[in-house]
């Protein structure tokens, strides 16, 4: 508890115009927070107030928190509580042996499990017989499905319809369009896609509709 007792501060000349980070700082309370050195001095504003020339009442600090009390405190009428030091402590109650315990338990290697799902396996199959290196070094692993594709059905119509329904939307506003036609341009130039014609397509194929995302808060592209 901090203080340790209830101080009189009725004739302290505090300024009411400044705001106190714990307006309650004279009577005894438990305390909530312990702040490290490294953020004292960050808290730390410009500012300092002496309450008395002769060391009898604290100071008052600035901090980015309000204005903070610190310092000695003499009663009037008894001296002995105004010298009693108060030291905080963090202490743990674990004992030298349990602590021990728990570093070699951190530190404890433990081998990888060979008990692998059968769903497992196969991802790592499919990532050993599937992954290669390009001339710039880039890793590059094939799409991974764990059911046959051919089951999603006629991607292609669906995608198709899906494209006609854009193809309406950005006729009805320019700007949109535009930007939607720069993102696409954009991922053909980078690599990340290329035209492919009909004639190239198999059973295999998958068609995946594309949309834009529209971000009205955006300050640089809504699309």
């Amino acid at each position: 508890m901090l203080p340790c007792k209830p101080a009189n501060n009725v004739d302290w000349p505090i300024p009411g115009s400044i705001h106190l980070a714990d307006p309650l700082f004279h009577r005894p309370g438990e305390v909530e927070v312990l702040l490290g050195i490294e953020l004292f001095f960050q808290l730390l504003e410009p500012g300092k107030i002496t309450l008395s020339t002769d060391g009898t009442l604290p100071t008052l600090q600035n901090t980015k928190l309000g204005w903070v009390v610190a310092g000695r405190y003499n009663e009037a009428n008894n001296s002995y509580g105004s010298h009693t030091p108060t030291c905080l402590l963090a202490s743990t109650e674990d004992t030298l042996s349990q602590q021990l315990r728990k570093f070699w338990e951190f530190e404890e290697y433990l081998p990888a499990s060979n008990h692998l799902t059968e769903e497992e396996q196969l991802c790592e199959k499919h990532f050993s017989d599937h992954t290669i290196r390009d001339e710039s070094g880039k890793f590059v692993v094939r799409l991974p499905f764990l059911r046959d594709p051919t089951q999603l059905g006629e991607s292609k119509q669906i995608a198709a319809k899906r494209l006609r329904y854009l193809e309406k939307k950005l006729d009805r506003n320019q700007q949109l369009k535009d930007e939607y036609h720069a993102f696409i341009r954009e991922y053909i130039d980078l690599g990340h896609m290329s035209l492919v014609s009909d004639t190239k397509t198999d059973s295999k194929s998958v068609y995946l509709p594309h949309h834009c995302v529209l971000k009205t808060t955006s300050s640089t592209t809504k699309c």
